[in-house]
């Protein structure tokens, strides 16, 4: 366990020379609003990739995914597609979330880079 924790502290994007990691995201989004969203729904939107079944089962749905949205639209889960996974597989309804809204203009202008947020 806490091996997957240094590793979960490690996680991080880079665009060119910029880089930003995840408890940056995290503090940045510590003032949202964590809010449910439908797991078919964005089973629909958002196809969860082949997650390896270990990390699957040990995914905590405690904790929000985080969906990255541009333009009103869901683009991609920055972090908890293991999570989105279990949630599908154990046929959960909702799903904690935080939404990164990149078009926002208070959303800093390196996650808009990193994460492709509009220029």
């Amino acid at each position: 366990m806490k091996l997957l924790l240094e590793n979960w502290r490690d996680t991080s994007w880079e665009a060119g020379n910029e880089k930003v990691r995840i408890h940056e995201v995290i503090d940045y989004l510590s003032d949202f609003e964590t809010v449910y969203i439908d797991v078919l729904e964005l089973s629909k939107q958002l196809p969860a990739p082949h997650c390896e079944p270990d990390r699957v089962a040990a995914a905590n749905l405690d904790y929000p995914i985080i969906i990255v949205q541009v333009g009103g639209w869901y683009r991609y889960i920055l972090d908890g597609y293991h999570r989105f996974q279990k949630a599908i597989n154990q046929e959960v309804e909702y799903i904690k979330a935080k939404i990164f809204i990149l078009d926002n203009s208070e959303t800093p202008e390196i996650f808009k880079r990193v994460f492709g947020g509009v220029e």
